[in-house]
């Protein structure tokens, strides 16, 4: 079987790549994204708990 080389074949294939490209690119933003909330939760959990344990302390005076 000989590989094909046709004009068409490279347009095409030059057009899935700049897809899977912008494919890649819209990924890393929805992690990255994901990642930021996730970080940011994260943060509030930690300032819930140290409320938590300040309003322990104030009760146990």
């Amino acid at each position: 079987m000989g590989r094909s080389t046709s004009c068409a074949t490279i347009e095409e294939h030059h057009e899935l790549h700049i897809k899977f490209l912008a494919d890649c690119d819209q990924l890393m933003t929805k992690i990255n994204i994901n990642f930021i909330n996730f970080c940011f939760l994260l943060q509030c959990q930690k300032w819930l708990n140290l409320i938590k344990i300040l309003k322990t302390m104030e009760a146990e005076k």
